[in-house]
């Protein structure tokens, strides 16, 4: 369970979150940082 709800992956699926339009933090560069991270861009 630790493994599933880490920080890292939490972040991440706060990150995915931001690229949906009804998103209050729609592409928030600071959101959206570990995903940038984990796709090496």
């Amino acid at each position: 369970m630790e493994t599933r709800f880490s920080k890292s992956n939490l972040d991440l699926m706060k990150a995915v979150n931001c690229l949906q339009p009804q998103s209050p933090s729609l592409l928030d560069p600071d959101m959206l940082r570990p995903l940038q991270k984990l796709t090496g861009s």
